[in-house]
């Protein structure tokens, strides 16, 4: 019989902290440095971030930092 893989699931809110204390954009090391102080393993913590832009709660800016995507008039609602 073969065992499904245990995923772990990352909450992306430490990442989306630090974006916000640093000024809107921060690196991808930085990023997986707050996840591993955290308490999760590297390679976790690595394929969690690519989770993140995968589902849209990050998404990279033209110099390959991390930031929180921009709402769009598209996705906005009609006042």
């Amino acid at each position: 019989m073969n065992a499904m893989p245990v995923i772990p699931i990352v909450d992306p809110q430490p990442v989306l902290d630090l974006i916000n204390r640093m000024g809107g954009e921060c690196s991808f090391d930085d990023a997986l440095g707050v996840l591993t102080q955290a308490g999760i393993p590297i390679s976790v913590a690595r394929d969690a971030l690519w989770q993140f832009l995968s589902d849209g709660w990050i998404t990279f800016t033209a110099d390959r930092k991390l930031t929180v995507p921009k709402a769009d008039a598209s996705n906005q609602a009609a006042g």
